[in-house]
């Protein structure tokens, strides 16, 4: 076999071990870790991040450069440092428009536009969808631990996979899009346990009118109740 040939086979060998260690999380020498930066918005539990921080400390190819508590902090880090990945812990207590703003900042202090990741409380579906429409890259609950990892390394791959948390919340959204803006109403306040009678009130409409809103919702989302 020509040594050109041999050259060749030899390096796609290589390149094919590099690959292998970076789908298994596994940190060769051709590889560097990803560094990540935490945004903590949140005030509480402080235990919980510190825990998150030395999970992911534990994997072999994920570095966590530093915590920031604000977005001002957060855009001086990301400013400063080599930067791969922003975990946006958005707990209960940030805002929707701290959030927001942390997203979309991350993304546009950089010349290579940044990854964000949201980290939310209780799959809060306001949280996820205006991550998303502020540049997000994904979203998951922030109790599950096991999956920020996963997430971490699929944004860095560019891989598109969204978290289930996620994927279901924005499967609904495009389903509710079918909707005309009364009918959204009609439904958002159902799915929050009116009655008929109680919609019909609410919105100073007829029950009748309600009924035929209802109806139209069912034809467009056949698996609504």
């Amino acid at each position: 076999m020509p040594k050109q040939m041999m050259t060749f086979c030899h390096l796609l060998e290589i390149i094919g071990l590099i690959y292998d260690r970076a789908d298994n999380g596994l940190e060769g020498n051709a590889l560097r870790k990803i560094r990540v930066l935490l945004v903590a918005l949140a005030e509480e539990d402080r235990q919980w991040r510190r825990k998150l921080t030395e999970e992911l400390e534990r994997e072999s190819d994920i570095e966590v450069i530093g915590t920031a508590p604000t977005v001002e902090e957060a855009i001086k880090e990301v400013n400063d440092e080599a930067v791969d990945i922003v975990l946006v812990d958005a707990g209960v207590s940030a805002g929707e428009e701290q959030r927001a703003r942390a997203v979309r900042e991350m993304g546009i202090r950089r010349r290579v536009r940044l990854k964000t990741i949201m980290l939310v409380s209780n799959a809060d579906r306001e949280a996820i969808l205006n991550g998303f429409l502020n540049g997000a890259v994904n979203a998951l609950d922030r109790s599950k631990t096991g999956d920020i990892a996963k997430a971490i390394r699929d944004a860095y791959a560019n891989r598109s996979a969204i978290h289930p948390d996620a994927a279901e919340i924005v499967r609904e959204e495009l389903q509710l899009m079918t909707l005309t803006p009364m009918e959204r109403e009609v439904y958002r306040l159902k799915c929050k346990g009116f009655s008929k009678r109680q919609i019909a009130d609410r919105l100073f409409k007829s029950e009748n009118t309600i009924k035929t809103q209802m109806r139209s919702i069912r034809d467009k989302l056949p698996t609504w109740g």
